[in-house]
């Protein structure tokens, strides 16, 4: 595999991801795959436009940027991949990101951050913004679509590698090094779960959620109840003014 120098995405089902911190030899495994899955999507995306598989072949590798793959192996692990994660959450991974993991020796918590990240882009998609939960984030991270389970249950929910992130103050310092590595901004207003932004700095994300439309039943409530109390301090005050 070789990397090239214009910019690529692969857009690819997060449960490739899964095992991705089990073991330097998971990891390869995993990286590959997503490579492997990118080509082959890219060989069928060509059918029409490229007859001769031979050629398809190299140019569906030459436009995901990649070198001596083989085509059987290709083919063959594409689209068992792709028929196991056709109905699940999907990330768009940019070949930078991608190619940076490959190439670079990586620690255990870069690792961890990288696919801390991934699950976050698979929650947010395009939104500028989006609140989640430590229950899913987790879940991403362990390549599954949707929550596990309740978090920071006392019996193990997730695989051995991702659940020794299943603390709130792990998670917490996780939010903490990607926004320092990876400029994710996080804001929590108090309630269960928390915002994020992969394209708004904090200022901007704090901002855009407390100018967000309170349309849920409790922001109704709560502004109803603000503006009947409202009313009764007014009348209160009145009486008290005329006495």
């Amino acid at each position: 595999m070789a990397a090239m120098s214009r910019r690529i995405y692969y857009n690819v089902p997060c449960i490739l991801f899964r095992d991705f911190l089990k073991s330097d030899t998971h990891t390869e495994r995993v990286l590959g795959d997503v490579l492997r899955y990118a080509v082959y999507v890219e060989y069928m995306r060509l059918q029409n436009d490229v007859p001769d598989e031979e050629e398809r072949f190299l140019t569906a590798c030459r436009n995901m940027g990649a070198e001596h793959l083989c085509k059987n192996q290709v083919l063959m692990i594409g689209d068992s991949l792709f028929r196991h994660g056709k109905n699940e959450a999907f990330v768009s991974l940019d070949s930078a990101k991608y190619w940076e993991q490959v190439n670079e020796r990586k620690t255990p918590e870069q690792r961890a951050l990288f696919l801390a990240w991934i699950a976050l882009k698979s929650i947010i998609g395009n939104k500028p913004y989006i609140k989640t939960n430590n229950a899913l984030w987790l879940s991403r991270m362990d390549g599954s679509s949707t929550t596990k389970g309740k978090q920071f249950k006392k019996k193990s929910i997730y695989s051995d590698e991702i659940e020794k992130y299943n603390s709130p103050y792990r998670c917490r310092r996780l939010r903490a090094l990607l926004f320092q590595y990876y400029r994710v901004s996080f804001f929590s207003d108090g309630v269960r779960g928390f915002y994020f932004s992969l394209t708004l700095n904090l200022e901007e994300l704090i901002k855009a959620v407390k100018q967000r439309p309170r349309t849920d039943a409790i922001g109704k409530y709560n502004e109803a109840k603000r503006a009947a109390l409202e009313a009764f301090n007014h009348e209160f005050n009145h009486d008290c003014n005329l006495k």
